[in-house]
């Protein structure tokens, strides 16, 4: 169970990316550059974490690529729904 400093924490998160998200919508070209650099990163993440024999790892940071490759194929008002929801998933579990 987490205190309240650290939901507070969590909270600024949550409202930061949400902020970040809504000057990406404005900005298309951006976005997808981003989404496709990040999925980039992180196969080359996934790879290392194969490497290491680390393969739950591995499996997630794939699933996290192909979300971040499939979002930079989708117009940004389809996208950013898409990753307002991966990025919820991730704070929550870090709450």
């Amino acid at each position: 169970m987490a205190g309240p400093a650290r939901r507070a924490k969590v909270e600024q998160a949550r409202a930061a990316v949400d902020h970040a998200f809504e000057l990406l919508r404005k900005d298309p070209p951006r976005l997808k550059r981003l989404l496709r650099g990040t999925a980039g990163l992180a196969d080359d993440l996934r790879a290392v974490f194969e490497d290491a024999e680390e393969h739950a790892f591995a499996t997630r940071l794939g699933l996290v690529a192909k979300t971040l490759r499939g979002g930079a194929l989708l117009p940004a008002a389809l996208s950013i729904p898409l990753l307002r929801k991966a990025v919820s998933k991730l704070l929550a579990a870090a709450d």
